[in-house]
């Protein structure tokens, strides 16, 4: 029998999804308020953040962290993780646009099997658990890419810093 990669842990299931067909409540819908997962008051900043940089940076790197979705019906509803699935569809379309024969970028999904209040609960938790790094951190992460051997735009693109 093959051995597990960690040992002694629970394997989790992640499905690649493209980022088309996932639902951003809200963006891809004419839902609101009454909807659990409309936020349209964080979705206007979550927009503005899809900057050439985090685009530049999926492109690379692809979608690292796996977005927290739900079944609706016939859609799949983003519970946590819009800018990383609007960032996804930025880039796949720029792939396009390129021709590139890169595969398009799919976006790691885990299904949350929630009922609203639950879904609510796990996107309001997701966005507030977050902590960002101070700028002193920030540079001492451009400082250890560059010492191994990153060149200055490879660590601006893993660092979603202008060029």
């Amino acid at each position: 029998m093959a051995k597990q990669a960690i040992e002694g842990a629970q394997r989790l299931n992640a499905f690649g999804v493209d980022p088309d067909e996932l639902c951003i409540v809200g963006h891809d819908t004419d839902d609101g308020p009454e909807h659990p997962l409309w936020d349209g008051d964080r979705l206007a900043a979550v927009l503005k953040s899809i900057t050439e940089e985090w685009v530049s940076n999926i492109s690379a790197y692809g979608v690292l962290e796996p977005v927290l979705v739900r079944k609706n019906g016939d859609r799949i509803e983003v519970v946590a993780g819009r800018r990383r699935v609007l960032g996804a569809r930025e880039a796949n379309k720029r792939l396009r646009a390129a021709g590139s024969s890169m595969p398009p970028i799919k976006v790691p999904c885990m299904v949350k099997r929630s009922d609203d209040e639950q879904a609510i609960g796990a996107l309001v938790a997701e966005n507030e658990g977050r902590l960002d790094d101070t700028p002193i951190v920030r540079a001492k992460k451009v400082r250890r890419l560059l010492d191994r051997g990153y060149s200055e735009v490879g660590a601006a693109v893993a660092m979603c810093l202008p060029l």
